[in-house]
């Protein structure tokens, strides 16, 4: 908290008597079956979270909603997304790199 209070003085002009100390939540998240996708899990949930962030947080308190709202049937599709992305850029790097 130390941190975020020293951002807030310097970036946002905050005096540090004055800073708010955020609540911290911790809850049930969905799983990763293996020991090989937790970089999509963390993906996946960092771009659910930011999409509806004030959803996501709602749901988070009740326990029945939170697999719909972080959207867990959509991690099946996740890997090849992502592969569709590192593609799609690999095109264009290598388009760009042949002019």
């Amino acid at each position: 908290m130390a941190y975020l209070a020293m951002e807030a003085e310097q970036r946002l002009h905050i005096d540090i008597d004055d800073f708010e100390k955020p609540s911290i939540v911790s809850t049930d998240v969905p799983q990763q079956p293996n020991y090989s996708d937790c970089g999509l899990f963390v993906l996946h949930f960092v771009e659910v979270f930011f999409k509806a962030a004030d959803a996501i947080n709602r749901a988070l308190r009740e326990k029945d909603k939170r697999n719909r709202a972080w959207q867990v049937d959509e991690m099946n599709d996740k890997r090849h997304c992502v592969r569709a992305v590192f593609s799609s850029i690999s095109d264009e790097y290598y388009a760009f790199k042949t002019r």
